[in-house]
C-alpha cells in the first residue's frame, strides 16, 4: 500500500512513458531497477575517434605503390582522413560488433599485431590501406559482394602476429651471438 506521499510522486508522473517504465521493470517506488542501470551500461560505447586516431598515428605515412596487372604503377595513400576512418569503425561496430565486446584496447592491440605480421623491414608486402583493413567488400566465388575484415580476424584470434614477433627476437638472439 502507498502512503501519500508516495502517492502524490507517483501523480506527477502519471503519463504513459512513467506506466512503461514501470511495466518494463526499468523504476520502481525506490527509483531505477538493477534492469535500467544494466541497460544504461550497455548503450556505453567506445570511443571511435580515439581509436581512429591512434589507428592513423600506428599505420605508415604515405602512399603505397604497387604495379597493378596491366604493369602500370598504381598509388594509393595508406590512410583516409581521421573521419573517414571513424566511419569506417562505426560501420564496423554495426556489421561485427553490434553487442559492444571489443574494447579500445583490443583494437589498438588487433592492429599492433597486424603491422607486426606485415612488417618485414624492407616492405609490407600484403598490408592493406588503413580503411580496408577495417574492412571491405570482395566479390565471392558466386559474384555476391561478401565482407571481409581483416581488423576481425586480429580481434578474434589474439594468437595472429604473436608468432612473428617470438621469432623475430629468436633471430635477434642470434644475430648477437654470430
Amino acid at each position: 500500500m502507498l502512503n501519500a506521499k508516495q502517492k502524490k510522486f507517483l501523480a506527477l508522473f502519471d503519463n504513459q512513458m512513467w506506466n512503461e517504465l514501470v511495466e518494463g521493470g526499468y523504476i520502481n517506488i525506490h527509483g531505477l531497477t538493477q534492469k535500467a542501470f544494466d541497460e544504461l551500461s550497455k548503450d556505453v560505447k567506445i570511443n571511435t575517434l580515439s581509436i581512429a586516431e591512434t589507428l592513423k598515428s600506428m599505420w605508415p605515412k604515405g602512399s603505397r605503390t604497387f604495379n597493378d596487372r596491366s604493369g602500370c604503377k598504381v598509388s594509393f595513400p595508406w590512410t583516409d582522413g581521421v573521419t573517414i576512418i571513424e566511419k569506417r569503425i562505426n560501420s564496423f561496430l554495426q556489421k561485427y560488433d553490434p553487442d559492444g565486446k571489443f574494447t579500445e584496447e583490443e583494437f589498438i592491440d588487433a592492429a599492433r599485431r597486424y603491422l607486426n605480421d606485415k612488417d618485414d623491414g624492407r616492405e609490407r608486402y600484403g598490408m592493406e590501406s588503413l580503411k580496408y583493413f577495417i574492412w571491405k567488400n570482395e566479390k565471392g566465388v558466386d559474384g555476391d559482394v561478401e565482407y571481409k575484415s581483416s581488423l576481425l580476424r586480429y580481434l578474434e584470434d589474439k594468437e595472429l602476429g604473436k608468432e612473428k614477433k617470438e621469432e623475430q627476437q629468436g633471430f635477434d638472439l642470434l644475430d648477437k651471438f654470430v
